[in-house]
């Protein structure tokens, strides 16, 4: 067995902590913070995502501190702020009123709604693996002149079947992204069998390496990857869910301090 050293100081002291990945950093010293948003008011199915934030940061300590991709990219820093317990006893006492998407207007489900409304410098909105939307969803989408563009589960697999690979679809996305590019990763955008306690499983769905390929990609082709949020991660007695977000997490940490 080969003792993974990555946790420890020159003195071989135990540096794993209370912080993401058990790094020794703080909010002065690290180039990347992480903000936990613990809150499912919104979630019209399966709970649990509120609790998501605690239970990554410990599956985060079982995550192997090297990435082949990005190597030690994370040696730069990255510290998570702690849980807000306000925000989740807030949280729990809204989730036993009922309280449902249906009636707010700042849901998770209408948040990209919201920004290219709010933002007009937001010049376009890619939307990967749709698999779930309704009638007026998809009316917008047909009416925004471009400005949203989405790519269907089903056209993906369509194009793949008649021979297009992942690599050409992923220079056709890239070609249509701005300069500066803000990824917004929902967990359930995976294939469910990497989710299952996510909010609504749907059938289909991408491997993490298809994204990361994508990801990748991006910052290959000059463009600057400005920030990213992760969501719908659920939890789960077994520790699946966490586990598997914990390794998201740290593959978008170390995009985000790779030469970016």
């Amino acid at each position: 067995m080969i003792a993974d050293l990555s946790r420890f100081d020159p003195n071989g002291v135990s540096i794993a902590n209370n912080n993401l990945f058990g790094l020794p950093y703080t909010n002065e010293n690290a180039e990347l913070i992480i903000i936990p948003v613990p809150w499912e008011v919104t979630v019209s199915f399966k709970s649990g995502t509120a609790r998501a934030p605690e239970q990554i940061l410990r599956a985060s300590l079982q995550v192997d501190l090297y990435d082949s991709q990005f190597q030690n990219s994370w040696k730069k820093g990255v510290y998570m702020e702690p849980v807000d317990k306000k925000m989740l006893l807030k949280n729990d006492f809204l989730r036993k009123e009922n309280e449902s998407y249906e009636g707010l207007d700042h849901s998770h489900g209408s948040i990209m709604y919201n920004v290219l409304n709010s933002f007009p410098n937001v010049t376009k909105l890619i939307q990967l693996g749709i698999r779930d939307y309704c009638e007026a969803e998809w009316n917008y989408i047909c009416d925004s002149e471009f400005r949203v563009i989405t790519y269907l589960e089903r056209e993906i697999r369509e194009r793949q079947f008649e021979g297009s690979t992942w690599a050409q679809l992923t220079d056709e996305i890239i070609h249509q992204l701005p300069q500066n590019v803000y990824i917004s990763y929902d967990i359930d955008g995976l294939d469910p069998k990497l989710c299952p306690h996510t909010g609504t499983p749907v059938p289909g769905g991408f491997e993490m390496e298809q994204l990361s390929y994508l990801f990748k990609k991006i910052l290959t082709s000059g463009r600057k990857i400005i920030g990213f949020d992760l969501s719908e991660t659920g939890t789960s007695k077994d520790g699946w869910d966490e586990n598997v977000g914990a390794r998201v997490l740290f593959k978008m940490c170390n995009l985000m301090l790779s030469d970016n």
